[in-house]
């Protein structure tokens, strides 16, 4: 089933591309003589009755294929190259295999449209593309720009978890302190994730501040009071701070939780 699914988006990817950004530049019938093919190359061609997977060399022709594919596809079953379900659908392969800069190229096009500038699923899915190739800042200011026009708790969720992945990529660049704004702004969103506090507490650690990293624990633990991970880094954290006795309250609690857990 999973190859299935591979096989049916690895199709989809080729074809929508062909379909999208060489037809609308080219002559249908330029592509559309299949003299040029061979028996097994003709037959990819002409079959539209459901998913298929090509399989073949390199330089063995699959572009040629897949080229006369989309022009036979046009001039013979008469698809529009321009429709908004096709964009979408083009959209979401290109984000799933990753590759987000064409993706965003195509949800771009869609929402220039007045009738789907406001698309929440395109704007959406452009966010988490940016997201994808690290432009969190573009990522975060589409959220914002969706909640100035009407409050939605997805919406909402999704620009919290955004300045969450900002925070993390200032800690992998060394700004700790871009981090700590990045993370705070995510706590105005969402106040009870727990993880977001502990990222804090690592941000303020590696600044040395030594009683936010304990403030920030804290507010983890008591949102999420039997979270044994976060119990067990902060004993930790303590027993490296010298804070021997509350380390060992909180070993203690750790083990009340999970008996078979090493105390260390």
């Amino acid at each position: 089933w999973q190859l299935k699914k591979v096989c049916k988006v690895c199709l989809l990817l080729y074809l929508l591309f062909a379909l999208y950004v060489k037809i609308l530049t080219m002559e249908v019938g330029e592509y559309m003589n299949l003299d040029y093919l061979n028996d097994r190359q003709k037959e990819a061609v002409v079959n539209t009755d459901g998913p298929m997977l090509i399989l073949a060399g390199a330089g063995s022709g699959k572009t040629k294929v897949l080229t006369t594919k989309v022009a036979y596809l046009i001039e013979e079953k008469n698809i529009d190259p321009n429709n908004i379900d096709i964009k979408k659908e083009l959209g979401k392969t290109y984000h799933f295999n990753k590759k987000y800069n064409d993706a965003i190229i195509i949800y771009n096009d869609i929402l220039s449209e007045d009738k789907y500038k406001n698309d929440k699923d395109v704007l959406v899915n452009k966010a988490l593309a940016l997201q994808g190739l690290k432009r969190y800042s573009d990522s975060i200011n589409i959220y914002e720009n969706m909640l100035k026009k009407e409050y939605n708790n997805e919406i909402t969720k999704r620009l919290a978890e955004a300045y969450v992945l900002e925070g993390n990529n200032y800690q992998e660049l060394k700004d700790y302190k871009k981090a700590i704004l990045s993370y705070e702004n995510s706590i105005k969103k969402d106040k009870n994730n727990a993880l977001t506090y502990i990222k804090l507490a690592e941000a303020y650690d590696n600044l040395g501040l030594n009683t936010k990293v304990i403030e920030s624990f804290e507010k983890a633990i008591e949102i999420d009071p039997n979270n044994k991970d976060i119990l067990r880094d902060y004993s930790n954290l303590l027993s490296s701070y010298n804070k021997i006795e509350d380390s060992q309250r909180n070993l203690e609690k750790l083990k009340v939780l999970d008996p078979d857990s090493s105390l260390t």
